[in-house]
């Protein structure tokens, strides 16, 4: 599945905190914005084109988008979907297949601080809400870090972990990385996907990427592309 994606508006996104006591208190620490200025606003949008391949050689075009719909009504209570859409196709015999359209909400609090909530799966309908407490998902990261954004559980009694981790690139840019695992109530693995989103301190994207393994098709998918 897509699940990404995933995916906290910040005015403070750059800012730096005194380093614990145990270190030079002089010593200050940088800090990146996990997500973009106006990423939870209505009206955001991120567009990528993006090319892939699989472990069969097959080859891949498409596009990638991200969008910031109205806030609506998401397990009872008010939140803010963003949709994630990715569109591929390949070519066959030399014809261009018809393009394949994936799209997944995620919904987060409507109020700061950020959490995750839970998503739908647009193409199934199939909705996951978590399985305990929410976790406040941080305005800001040091580099280095990493955390869990959400469990949750679905109907079908499937289960996924969002995680996250960030490192520094060159070019004073940073890899930002989403870890989504789904797995069956016997916790055998059905998905495994890893998005990777390129940005700089503000939280700004610049590129994406996704490796999506699927043990069910002993196939792994690959896609990447700068944004547009």
């Amino acid at each position: 599945m897509l699940s990404a994606m995933f995916l906290i508006s910040c005015s403070d996104s750059v800012e730096t905190v005194a380093a614990s006591s145990d270190i030079n208190s002089e010593q200050l620490i940088a800090k990146v914005a996990m997500f973009p200025t106006g990423y939870f606003d209505a009206g955001y949008v991120e567009n990528y084109v993006i090319s892939g391949s699989d472990d069969y050689g097959r080859k891949y075009t498409g596009t990638y988008e991200i969008k910031t719909a109205a806030e609506e009504v998401f397990n009872g209570v008010t939140a803010v979907p963003v949709v994630s859409i990715l569109s591929y196709t390949t070519t066959i015999n030399n014809v261009q297949a018809p393009p394949l359209v994936i799209a997944l909400t995620q919904y987060y609090s409507a109020t700061s601080p950020r959490q995750y909530l839970g998503n739908m799966n647009d193409n199934t309908s199939l909705i996951l809400t978590l399985k305990n407490q929410a976790v406040d998902i941080p305005s800001s990261v040091i580099n280095g870090s990493s955390g869990t954004i959400a469990n949750l559980v679905a109907s079908n009694a499937s289960f996924e972990t969002i995680s996250w981790s960030i490192n520094e690139n060159n070019s004073n840019t940073y890899s930002l990385v989403f870890d989504f695992s789904d797995t069956d109530s016997a916790g055998g693995l059905l998905n495994k996907e890893v998005q990777n989103f390129v940005i700089d301190s503000t939280g700004e994207r610049q590129s994406w990427s996704m490796v999506s393994e699927i043990p069910s098709l002993n196939n792994t998918l690959r896609f990447s592309g700068r944004r547009m």
